[in-house]
């Protein structure tokens, strides 16, 4: 396919000759500084080619990645005559990915269980690597943002930090039995991570009398 396009230009010579060669943006200043062409918004043909596909046609300068061919030629004036149809190559290429981490949270408290970080946002799709932890202490996850069709793939490190857990109010209370010659002791009530071990001194106690319990957590 083959487009062509005007552009209006003012300037000495006997016969326009626009410059061929142009650099890897399809901004219209760029085009004016590498061409010597000051074309209006509307006089210039964009054909894009995308892995070999045609994806754009327009009028307008394209903003996505890309490789594009620019078809024009310059109209003359009075004292000049029009130049040759011409053309020119220009690329766009992807930006660099964008990874948004404004919403994942690095700061957990050990439960025990496998946690993990979520909520980032990208320029392509994101996943997630060693984004899995039990144990207090200092992680490190890879938070990564794939190739898109304007941007790079791209990754971060997002450290994580998992603090130790409260023991958490203990439920140890007073008891009174009543003397049958077996032994006695008291437990804290509540259910206990199954990491935390507890330890009883003064338990086991036959005879009648008062007596003092101590649990100890490790």
């Amino acid at each position: 396919m083959r487009l062509t396009a005007t552009l209006t230009l003012t300037a000495a010579g006997e016969t326009y000759s626009p410059v061929t060669e142009y650099g890897a943006s399809l901004d219209l200043d760029a085009f004016t500084e590498s061409t010597g062409v000051t074309p209006d918004s509307a006089s210039i043909v964009y054909i894009g080619t995308t892995y070999g596909e045609v994806a754009y046609t327009s009028q307008v300068a394209p903003t996505g990645a890309g490789a594009y061919v620019v078809f024009y030629k310059v109209i003359g004036d009075d004292n000049h005559n029009d130049s040759e149809e011409n053309s020119l190559v220009a690329t766009i290429e992807k930006a660099e990915a964008v990874i948004d981490l404004t919403e994942v949270t690095t700061l957990f408290v050990y439960n025990g269980k496998e946690q993990s970080v979520s909520g980032a946002k990208g320029s392509g799709e994101i996943s997630y690597e060693n984004n899995a932890f039990v144990n207090v202490g200092e992680h490190v996850v890879i938070v990564k943002s794939a190739e898109s069709g304007n941007y790079k793939a791209g990754q971060v490190s997002v450290d994580v930090t998992v603090e130790k857990a409260d023991v958490g109010d203990i439920v140890f209370e007073n008891a009174t039995f009543t003397y049958d010659g077996e032994a006695k002791s008291i437990f804290v009530e509540n259910h206990l991570d199954d990491e935390i071990s507890v330890t009883y001194y003064g338990n086991g106690v036959i005879d009648a009398g008062s007596y003092v319990v101590r649990a100890k957590f490790a």
